[in-house]
């Protein structure tokens, strides 16, 4: 009898095993399922350095990614967190944080963001919304449209510019009022008096605005899109992207709006667009190899180049384009790591 009762034990203790190994293995498989599922963790890291020492001294960073910054002359930087859907002002020299507002849930979907003295100008899909830079309070909004096209946008002067996908919008910038508004066609930047438009099959051309006068033209064109749009030195000289396969910039090119030449070019990839500062007459880009270089934006030559980045990425690949900004002479990147293990 005690030896039945011994083998029935044994026999319900290995069962007992068995199924236990089973539950523990099904667990397992789910732990790494669910593991390679998970999404790589990707550290947002944000940083400001004063470029006029040297090394580059670290001012502050911050453990966030701001998809749109926009800087006017002051020490101030703007901020656009799509995240948490806030606009902040930060002082460049400190980070602390001037004023931070919370904004419509729509503006997530901000697709265009400069900055002048007074006002930052936030573009979305449907509006354009004009907040103070010193408190943040929102001065107008203006109704562009139903959205579901390109969008970019331009600082000319007093007026804002939309290129709302077919159709130009030109804004008083201090009141909101839609002055005009004209078919795009051809149409890819225009600058004071001159516009310049697609030149078919692969050239561009410049026209005088008021009169229609022809200026010049150029076999050679040059990449425009949101987020990659010419900036300007002055009235006479803008900057001008070209762009690969791979979405790397990879070509920066100086273009006199006079005569249609381009004065110089940089041929390298770049993981972020330039940040210009017509003050110093520097620009500032990210190159591929995460160097940042500081460039003379009357001859193209490259002045310095400096290692961005401190204590606190193993690793320098990066997930997305670097966001960067200019303000009081400090340089300010926002950017994803790719592998934040």
């Amino acid at each position: 009898m005690l030896l039945d009762y011994l083998f029935k034990l044994k026999e319900w203790s290995h069962k007992r095993a068995i199924l236990i190994f089973i539950v523990l293995l099904i667990i397992l498989v789910l732990a790494l399922q669910s593991w390679l599922q998970k999404p790589v963790q990707r550290e947002r890291i944000t940083y400001a350095i004063n470029i006029s020492s040297y090394p580059s001294k670290q001012l502050w960073s911050k453990d966030e990614f701001y998809s749109l910054m926009a800087a006017n002359s002051s020490e101030t930087v703007f901020l656009l967190s799509k995240i948490s859907d806030n606009l902040l002002a930060i002082d460049s020299e400190n980070g602390n944080t001037v004023w931070d507002i919370k904004l419509p849930f729509e503006q997530s979907g901000a697709r265009g963001f400069l900055a002048d003295k007074n006002t930052i100008f936030v573009i979305t899909t449907l509006n354009v919304y004009a907040y103070q830079t010193e408190t943040g309070k929102l001065k107008w909004s203006t109704r562009l449209g139903d959205g579901h096209v390109s969008i970019i946008s331009q600082l000319d002067s007093d007026i804002l510019r939309v290129y709302y996908g077919n159709e130009i919008y030109e804004i008083d910038s201090k009141t909101g009022e839609v002055l005009i508004s004209y078919p795009k066609d051809d149409i890819l930047w225009i600058l004071g008096d001159i516009v310049i438009e697609t030149s078919h099959p692969y050239g561009i051309r410049a026209f005088t605005k008021r009169t229609g006068e022809f200026l010049w033209e150029q076999k050679q064109s040059f990449f425009i899109e949101e987020g990659l749009v010419p900036q300007n030195l002055n009235k006479d000289v803008i900057f001008v992207w070209q762009k690969s396969a791979s979405s790397l910039i990879k070509g920066i090119c100086a273009l006199d709006l006079k005569t249609g030449e381009y004065i110089w070019c940089r041929p390298e990839k770049f993981n972020s667009v330039m940040a210009v500062d017509s003050q110093s007459e520097y620009g500032y880009a990210l190159r591929e190899d995460n160097m940042l270089l500081i460039i003379n934006l009357q001859t193209g030559d490259i002045v310095d180049e400096r290692s961005f980045f401190f204590n606190k990425l193993p690793s320098l690949e990066m997930g997305t384009f670097a966001s960067i900004a200019i303000s009081d002479g400090n340089i300010i990147m926002s950017f994803i790591e790719k592998a934040g293990k």
